[in-house]
């Protein structure tokens, strides 16, 4: 909730006088300059308290502001932490806490790297450098590692920001890195369960490949076989077919009917 502006002087002079005009306002003075003198002061006590009541009021919204954004960041899904030019950890909401299994005061100037595993360090590294050195945001996926063994899958997303001169930090330095972790556990098993899937699915395609291509080459082979035997059987036809015409043609020469007149050739 935003804080309305404190009213103008003429403003607040104006219903000063008009709540010292009111019944139960300052008692009327004996002289003209007693009663101008008292006046004005009952009037700039009024306008003292109006102030007072004004400045109570802004710093009530002010208070529910913060404690509304203090809510918003201490318990965000996400951990939210701060960084300076050494990687320290300057801020952290009560999410980074749990999310590391660290008492949030603890966190306070220990180096983020401390919990990134080994084989992401370098990673890691290269992507808050990148993020001190341009605008835009630099992402990268680490494990994170607790002090207790156990450990996430993190996604880690890096943006510069600057800060005032009263919020310079302990070098004096300007610029620190917002960086918002979260945890991909989840994605990452769906992703490994999605592969295995995938991993399945292409060995059984392989496996039904193989059975097809052999039934396929058996087949092939059967083919090349029936032909070879087609072949065989139409060569032995014809010989037997000229096997006869020749035994036709002797019997002819001795004046015997032919055996096979099937064969004998049409007289035109």
């Amino acid at each position: 909730m935003s804080s309305a502006p404190p009213p103008p002087m003429n403003s607040l002079r104006a219903k000063a006088e008009a709540r010292l005009a009111a019944p139960g306002g300052a008692a009327p003075a004996t002289t003209q300059s007693t009663e101008e003198l008292l006046h004005e002061l009952q009037v700039h006590q009024v306008e003292l308290e109006m102030q007072n009541e004004e400045l109570k009021r802004a710093q009530i919204e002010l208070a529910e502001s913060r404690d509304k954004y203090l809510d918003l960041y201490d318990f965000a899904p996400v951990g939210y932490f701060t960084l300076n030019h050494a990687g320290l950890i300057v801020e952290a909401n009560l999410t980074a806490a749990a999310l590391l299994n660290v008492p949030r005061s603890q966190l306070l100037n220990r180096p983020c790297r401390q919990f990134v595993a080994p084989e992401d360090v370098e990673r890691w590294d290269r992507t808050l450098v990148a993020a001190f050195q341009h605008v835009e945001k630099h992402l990268c996926e680490v494990v994170i590692r607790r002090k207790d063994g156990s450990g996430f899958h993190a996604r880690l997303d890096c943006l510069r920001m600057y800060r005032t001169a009263g919020q310079a930090g302990p070098g004096g330095e300007l610029s620190a890195v917002r960086m918002v972790m979260s945890d991909i556990t989840a994605q990452k098993e769906a992703e490994a369960k999605l592969a295995m899937h995938l991993r399945h699915l292409e060995e059984l395609v392989a496996a039904r490949t193989a059975e097809l291509t052999a039934s396929n080459e058996k087949l092939v082979g059967a083919n090349k076989e029936l032909t070879q035997f087609n072949k065989v059987m139409v060569d032995r036809e014809l010989r037997m077919i000229e096997m006869k015409k020749q035994m036709n043609a002797l019997c002819a020469e001795f004046g015997k009917p032919p055996p096979y007149p099937a064969l004998v050739p049409l007289k035109k």
